[in-house]
């Protein structure tokens, strides 16, 4: 069995920013090595696949870390005997991380790496990924989000009047896979009569660097739904649909993220 490094972190490494991280290096040997010591590291990136304005360049990926620290561990340099050696390790998170994300042509993603640092030799390196799901400001509007609303005005070329359309979510925040609810009031001040209605979940990713800007939207969900509203009337409708897992995280202007958006 070859030399091994791993990384332990908990069963649903899923974590806020400003929490405290527990884990554990683990470092199997096969036989005596000498090291410079055992090292590790935490680190968040943000991965971007871009159109460049440069001719003759179609896209340009990059990667530039935003967090880079280093995590002390209980790991001297020296000779490490063959057997196993564990090196627990606790981290307390930076404040104000954006969530983790995987929304082309935007990723943000985080990660510990360690490595035995062999001499004259080549190192054992391995890295497993943490989830973040945003800040602790964030985490107490989920626990008790407020609710949200939209108002909307339509008005037709060829006819006089308008809709108006006031759409209410029960929470500002969701969580993805939750079912959410929209309260909808509508009032028909116009010649025309409602057949049906159209609601439809779209994310849309932004990213922008220089001259160059790149934008892609997605339509998650899209439903007609049957709801009869004859003129001058008004009417209420109810609608509840789940989130689709495959969503990700809204992400504004955050500190270090200053070229990427995504919104719902």
């Amino acid at each position: 069995m070859p030399n091994k490094i791993t990384i332990y972190l908990p069963a649903n490494p899923e974590f806020f920013s400003g929490e405290v991280v527990n884990g554990l290096v683990e470092v199997n040997l096969t036989k005596s090595i000498k090291t410079r010591g055992i090292k590790l590291i935490f680190r968040g990136c943000e991965m971007v696949q871009y159109v460049n304005a440069e001719p003759g360049v179609a896209r340009v990926n990059t990667k530039v870390p935003f967090i880079l620290n280093r995590v002390e561990l209980n790991a001297p340099t020296g000779e490490y005997k063959s057997g196993t050696h564990r090196f627990p390790f606790s981290v307390l998170l930076p404040a104000y991380m954006p969530a983790t994300c995987v929304c082309k042509p935007v990723e943000i993603r985080y990660e510990f790496i360690a490595w035995v640092d062999v001499k004259l030799g080549f190192d054992l390196k391995t890295r497993n990924l943490l989830r973040i799901g945003g800040d602790l400001f964030d985490r107490r509007l989920w626990l008790s989000p407020p609710p949200v609303s939209k108002d909307i005005k339509k008005s037709f070329m060829f006819a006089s009047g308008h809709i108006s359309v006031l759409a209410t979510l029960a929470k500002s925040h969701c969580f993805i896979g939750e079912t959410i609810t929209i309260n909808m009031r509508l009032d028909n001040q116009s010649e025309k009569r409602v057949d049906s209605l159209k609601i439809s979940l779209r994310q849309r990713s932004c990213y922008e660097h220089n001259s160059s800007k790149d934008k892609r939207k997605i339509v998650f969900f899209k439903q007609k739904i049957g709801f009869v509203l004859e003129p001058s009337c008004q009417g209420e409708k109810v609608i509840q649909f789940q989130l689709p897992l495959t969503l990700s995280p809204t992400l504004g202007h955050v500190e270090n993220i200053k070229h990427a958006s995504i919104k719902h």
